[in-house]
This record gives structure tokens, C-alpha cells and sequence, in this order.
């Protein structure tokens, strides 16, 4: 087919015909080059569904190829090509969001990287495969390394041992002055006193030896105890952490998967979910989209099911950020 030709069959809207023509307009061949009127065809080739179109698109804009490089467009885009079941798009939205973590260590991103590499894998990408091995891999490693984390934090972090109660010795009472004299007493009463007091003061002995020896015992186990509260302590904070942890892991998997059927809904519709349109205009996009999916219009039942769950999730998420 001529230039003439396929520049006619772009012009009444043929997706493939306007792709085409893009092709040629990049190359050269039987046309000046001109990558600006290349994207130009290549665009309109894309607003009209064609998922090759799609894809040089949003490569376009992920490498500034004759565009602006613009990350926000190449995700909408590949998302676009993706969801047809494009399985280059969907391995090049893994591998962007997988760059765009080993940039900005979100592990939403490293989410949407497995997403879409488990998805191209199903579709048969041997790239893919071996992307989702490496988001695997550095997903462990993130995890491992907020737990070595959280361990270091929990180390760092000393308990006092409880204050021990102080034991209050008892002292002697002072004695009581006394008008009397000690009486004479005999040799042997003497002996008998003074054998008598020794074995009094013997007895004390035994008695503070037993008491101090207690009173040991006594500081052993109150440290035991102290040391028991510490470890237990510990161990609370660090469940209570890892439950923080499992907690927020889950709520960020869940705006992930939030996130991506925010993207997938938006893509279908044909709008950009950084820049939603307003209501009315979102509406009209659907009337729009009825007249292709509708099984009327060589759409099926099928289709039509996927742009109404569409509508409903991006209807939902512009009440919701009003």
C-alpha cells in the first residue's frame, strides 16, 4: 500500500493504518522522516485502541523518544497496552516499576512490579520470569532487612532492672540508764554468765548468718525477677513491632492492589488517572465506549461488563476524593 493510500485509511480512523503510517514516518521510508508527525499518527493510533500503538507510545515517553519524557504517561500507556493482554506491555510496566523502586525504594512499586511480571509470566514471557524472580528476591531482602532493623532498635534499648526494696537492719536499742549496781556474785556464777552470754552471742551469729543468707537469696531471686520482666518486656516490643509491621506491609499491598484497579479502570475509560476529567465528561467517555463494547456494535457481553465495573471503580474513586 502507497503512502497516499495508508494516509487515506488513517484519516477514516484505521487504527492499523495510522500506526503504520507512524512506522513510516519514524523510519523514513517512502516519507521525509518525522518523528514529530510520527507521534503525531502514533497517538491517534493509540486513542484508538490499538495496543502496538499503545506500547511505542509509552515507550516513547518512558525514553523520550521525540517527546518530553514523561514516567506518568509511560505507565498510562503501557497500562493501556497491558490490560489487552500485550505481554511486551506488560513486561515493560514491570520493569518500570521495578526501576522506579531500585530509585525510590517504595515497596508499592516493587508490588506493582510483581503484579505485572506474574501476569506477563502467565502470558508466556521468559523476561518476565526472570523479573519477577528478581522482585522476589529484593522483596526478601527488604523484608530481612526491616526485621535486622528492628532487632538492632530493640537491642539498642536497655531496661533497667525493678528497684530492689531496701532491707532495714535492725539495730540494737540503746540502753536504759539504771539507778542499781551489779551485786557480787560467785566464781561460778561468774563462769556461768560468761558461758551463757558467749552462747547468746553464738546463737546471734547463726541467727544474722541465717538471716544474711536469706537476705542474699532474697536480692538472687528479686534480680532473677528483674531479668525475667526485662526479657518478657523485650519480648512484647517485639511482637508488638512485627504486628506493626505485618499491619503496615497489609495496608500496603492493599492500596496497591487499590492503586492498580484504580489504573486498569482509568485505562480502560481512556483517561489518565493522575488527571481524572470531570463527571460529566467521564460519562460522556462511557456513551463513547458503549457504542465500540456494546454487543450491538460487534462489542459482546463481555466488554460491556468490563467498562461498567470500569465506570463504577472510577465513579467511586472521584466521590470518594471530592
Amino acid at each position: 500500500m502507497s503512502i497516499d493510500e495508508l494516509e487515506q485509511q488513517a484519516n477514516k480512523q484505521d487504527p492499523v493504518a495510522q500506526y503504520s503510517l507512524a512506522q513510516a514516518f519514524f523510519t523514513g521510508k517512502d516519507v521525509v522522516k518525522d518523528p514529530q508527525r510520527a507521534i503525531d499518527w502514533l497517538r491517534r493510533s493509540a486513542d484508538n485502541g490499538y495496543s502496538l500503538a499503545q506500547l511505542k507510545l509509552a515507550s516513547a515517553y518512558d525514553n523520550g523518544l521525540a517527546i518530553e519524557q514523561n514516567i506518568d504517561m509511560a505507565v498510562y500507556w503501557y497500562t493501556k497496552a497491558a490490560v489487552q493482554g500485550l505481554a511486551r506491555a506488560q513486561l515493560k510496566l514491570g520493569a518500570l516499576y521495578e526501576r522506579e523502586y531500585n530509585e525510590y525504594q517504595n515497596l508499592t512499586h516493587l508490588d506493582l512490579a510483581k503484579v505485572w511480571y506474574k501476569v506477563a509470566v502467565e502470558n508466556n514471557s521468559q523476561q518476565a520470569e526472570l523479573g519477577y524472580n528478581r522482585v522476589l528476591e529484593a522483596k526478601f531482602n527488604a523484608m530481612r532487612a526491616a526485621q535486622l532493623g528492628q532487632f538492632k532498635q530493640l537491642d539498642s534499648k536497655t531496661s533497667s532492672p525493678a528497684p530492689l526494696v531496701p532491707v532495714t537492719e535492725l539495730s540494737p536499742s540503746p540502753a536504759k540508764p539504771s539507778g542499781w549496781t551489779l551485786p557480787e556474785v560467785s566464781q561460778e556464777v561468774g563462769i556461768a554468765i560468761i558461758a551463757g552470754t558467749f552462747a547468746l552471742a553464738l546463737i546471734s551469729v547463726l541467727i544474722l548468718g541465717r538471716r544474711k543468707g536469706k537476705q542474699k537469696q532474697a536480692t538472687k531471686q528479686d534480680n532473677q525477677a528483674a531479668r525475667e520482666a526485662t526479657r518478657l518486656r523485650k519480648e512484647i516490643e517485639k511482637n508488638r513491632r512485627q504486628l506493626i509491621s505485618q499491619n503496615a506491609a497489609i495496608k500496603d499491598l492493599k492500596a496497591a492492589q487499590h492503586e492498580q484497579g484504580f489504573a486498569l479502570a482509568c485505562a480502560f475509560l481512556g483517561i489518565n488517572p493522575k488527571k481524572i476529567p470531570a463527571m460529566e465528561e467521564i460519562k460522556q467517555r462511557y456513551k463513547k465506549l458503549c457504542r465500540v463494547y456494546h454487543p450491538d456494535a460487534n462489542g459482546s457481553d463481555d466488554d460491556m461488563k468490563k467498562l461498567n465495573a470500569a465506570l463504577k471503580v472510577v465513579l467511586k474513586h472521584t466521590t470518594q476524593t471530592k
